[in-house]
């Protein structure tokens, strides 16, 4: 359920939660542009689209544990972004989706995705409604399906590669996965200056044991 006590600051916050919004949205620009023409695209989607949301998992947590979590990381931010030394983050896939239902940046994706993390990889479920998106405006139709995800950071630059996706129960042919795995879904969250900054400040991030693990770079390594 959401926090009735918002921490005080969420500008900056953009920086962990943009990268879930822009995988997805990244990923349905793939898919139109393999596609090809928008008669195909669309009787493609038709395809691979339900009438109907499906329901996803809910997390409940008091509001006090939904701004334990905030305010964790918070602090982290705060502390890279000013350069002192920060403890390593570690969030699992409640504390994850907790952050997702409660985050003003991610509100269009409440409710329509469920993360797990399961060994390395990081897994999504998803109900999408097809009217939001640009690229593939179809109202009345969702997409409703699973992904898993493997992501990393190495030098400042992270990477976040489509493993797996079923789309209605279906997998999608092999030409479609094999160019969708080839993409690097988070390419150009560096784009922005604030985001490349706090990226550049980072260690390591780690998916393993049912958590992430995020590690701040040595502050006294950048002077």
């Amino acid at each position: 359920m959401p926090a009735t006590d918002q921490p005080p600051r969420k500008g900056h916050g953009c920086w962990f939660y943009g990268c879930l919004s822009f995988a997805i949205i990244l990923l349905m620009a793939v898919l139109v542009v393999i596609l090809g023409t928008r008669y195909y695209v669309r009787r493609t989607i038709i395809r691979y689209s339900d009438t109907a949301p499906m329901s996803l998992p809910k997390v409940e947590a008091s509001a006090s544990q939904i701004k334990s979590i905030q305010e964790r990381l918070e602090e982290f931010r705060k502390a890279i972004e000013s350069g002192r030394r920060a403890d390593e983050l570690e969030l699992d896939e409640t504390g994850i989706n907790l952050l997702i239902a409660n985050a003003p940046e991610l509100q269009q994706l409440a409710d329509k995705v469920h993360i797990a993390i399961e060994g390395d990889q990081i897994k999504a479920q998803i109900s999408l409604p097809l009217d939001r998106f640009p690229l593939i405006s179809m109202p009345g139709r969702y997409l409703n399906g699973s992904a898993a995800l493997k992501v990393s950071l190495k030098n400042g630059l992270p990477t976040v590669v489509l493993d797996s996706l079923e789309l209605k129960g279906e997998k999608l042919p092999d030409h479609i996965m094999s160019a969708l795995r080839g993409q690097n879904l988070a390419r150009d969250l560096s784009n922005s200056p604030q985001t490349a900054n706090i990226l550049r400040r980072l260690e390591s991030i780690e998916v393993n044991d049912g958590k992430i693990i995020i590690r701040a770079a040595n502050p006294e390594a950048e002077r």
